[in-house]
């Protein structure tokens, strides 16, 4: 899966509402990832691999 890059805003377009929708994104973003994964182990393949920045 293609992770989403978060743009690179100013400070004067950035809001606490924007800031939320992000990080609510990438949080989506990982659990996606997590069930792809168990998906994965639950047939047999092997998990993509947890590969830290």
């Amino acid at each position: 899966m293609k992770m989403l890059k978060i743009p690179d805003m100013s400070e004067n377009e950035k809001n606490d509402k924007v800031v939320a929708i992000l990080e609510i994104i990438k949080i989506q973003q990982d659990i996606i990832q997590q069930l792809k994964d168990e998906i994965a182990i639950l047939k047999g393949e092997k998990q993509k691999p947890d590969i830290k920045k």
